[in-house]
């Protein structure tokens, strides 16, 4: 039968290849003696006598069905709250990420929560944007603090803070991410590879949602109103089980030969090629201070690139310079080239970005202190590089964690006078505690104390918590 004669009753777009050799759409019964109890869909219960008959090949299908999921588990550090890593997450639907209190000295907690949205498609094909949240610890302002007699400092400090609430040093952020063919970490901007390239693997001979259908059809059943075994009686239920067993039988008989190629071939590697893709993006943030005892309002708009060796766009060139010139042969090529494999194992990536701030002119008082300060408006430019790569894997094949470095220079201007500039060395060490929550621990020095926290230390040692909904 012809590939094309076998596609009739399936999806558009979706071969008996997706349908079978993946089961993209069907999740998996435990292995053991089969019973496709009442609850089971008809695709369940064929999944489950699948399993049973050779566990392997159901885990390779599971492996290559799971390569979306993949990508959105993979580690990434912790990019706010005061951390910085080398991949900007605009997977998560719904993400947060708190800055514990610092391990010797620092800066004030914080506490960010983001979400992550598709734009309209009228906006462009997978375009996204970020909306982040982040709430600092209200603390006096710096520059009035400092102005207090020192033995009244610590003192009068606490006591002004206890009448601020957790609302009155907030910051809003919004970030666009480019996605499309060549930038963007988004599985779905590269499915149709994907499914062009699983299209390409052994198919079996059966196709198992026609079967199903047209078993229903010869039995009188309602096609789509019957979705599961309990609404079939005793006697069909029966027919139906042993006709998924020899359907699986058959599957796993010509997948099973199949099986080492389909493995050679490296399609459980996708993902990483993926997460590995170069981003862009860009973002606006506002700081608003609700009392000018806290400090001024402060703006910034920041540009970031991100690259990672071994990605889509490199195996597109390495095949013939576009996503149509992609075999599954080259691509096997290319996932087995030493190089590449280093590259996907490590998850080595790249970044740059630059940032322009503004700080408002600040004037605050304390009357019964006797102290007022002003400061003039600031303006700022930021210019930071780094990198960052996994720390090997777990048993399960799991990035047990990464480290990130980054570098930043700053130069800043108060009342259009050169004031400073600033030198700031980062190294963030991130660990998965469990799927969607990462722990980080994190080494800052700077060239000048009063810009790692408290004065008189240029080094800084903090924890943080990410965590995350894809």
């Amino acid at each position: 039968m012809s590939r094309e004669s076998k596609r009739t009753g399936a999806p558009a777009g979706c071969g008996p290849a997706l349908l079978v050799v993946l089961g993209l759409l069907l999740p998996s019964a435990a292995a053991g003696q089969v019973f496709c109890t009442d609850e089971m869909t008809f695709e369940q219960c064929y999944d489950a006598h699948f399993r049973q008959l050779s566990p392997e090949v159901a885990d390779q299908r599971e492996a290559l069905q799971n390569q979306p999921a993949e990508l959105g588990e993979m580690s990434t550090g912790v990019g706010a709250a005061g951390f910085s890593s080398a991949i900007s997450d605009f997977l998560p639907i719904l993400a947060g990420s708190l800055g514990l209190s610092p391990v010797d000295g620092g800066e004030e907690n914080a506490m960010a929560f983001e979400t992550n949205f598709a734009l309209p498609a009228g906006a462009g094909p997978h375009q996204r944007v970020r909306f982040r949240a982040t709430l600092h610890e209200a603390r006096l302002s710096e520059t009035l603090r400092t102005a207090l007699p020192e033995n009244l400092r610590d003192g009068r400090a606490q006591a002004i803070e206890k009448g601020f609430s957790s609302f009155d040093d907030i910051e809003l952020g919004v970030a666009w991410n480019l996605e499309r063919d060549g930038v963007g970490r988004s599985f779905r901007s590269h499915q149709e590879l994907f499914g062009r390239l699983i299209g390409s693997t052994p198919e079996s001979g059966l196709e198992v949602a026609v079967a199903i259908t047209e078993f229903l059809v010869a039995n009188n059943a309602a096609v789509g109103a019957c979705a599961t075994m309990v609404c079939l009686n005793a006697g069909l239920r029966s027919e139906l089980s042993t006709l998924l067993a020899r359907l699986a039988m058959t599957d796993v008989q010509a997948l099973e030969t199949d099986r080492r190629n389909v493995e050679l071939s490296g399609l459980d590697r996708f993902a990483a090629l993926v997460n590995n893709q170069p981003q862009f993006s860009v973002e606006a943030d506002l700081r608003h201070r609700e009392s000018d005892l806290i400090g001024p309002e402060m703006f910034g708009v920041r540009a970031r690139y991100e690259f990672g060796a071994g990605n889509i766009n490199g195996l597109g060139s390495f095949c013939g310079g576009g996503a149509d010139d992609i075999t599954l042969e080259c691509y096997t090529r290319y996932v087995a080239d030493p190089d590449v494999k280093k590259a996907l194992d490590n998850g080595d990536r790249f970044f740059v970005s630059a940032r322009f701030g503004w700080t408002s002119r600040y004037e605050g008082a304390l009357p019964e202190d006797m102290v007022m300060v002003s400061v003039p408006s600031i303006w700022e430019v930021t210019f930071d590089f780094g990198y960052g790569r996994y720390l090997g894997v777990d048993a399960d094949g799991k990035e047990r964690g990464r480290l990130d470095i980054a570098f930043e220079g700053r130069r800043v201007e108060k009342g259009n006078v050169l004031t400073e500039n600033r030198i700031v060395l980062r190294a963030d060490l991130s660990s998965r505690v469990s799927d969607g929550v990462t722990l980080v621990f994190g080494i800052s020095a700077a060239n000048k104390s009063e810009f790692i926290g408290e004065k008189g230390n240029k080094f800084r040692v903090s924890t943080g918590l990410r965590y995350g909904v894809n």
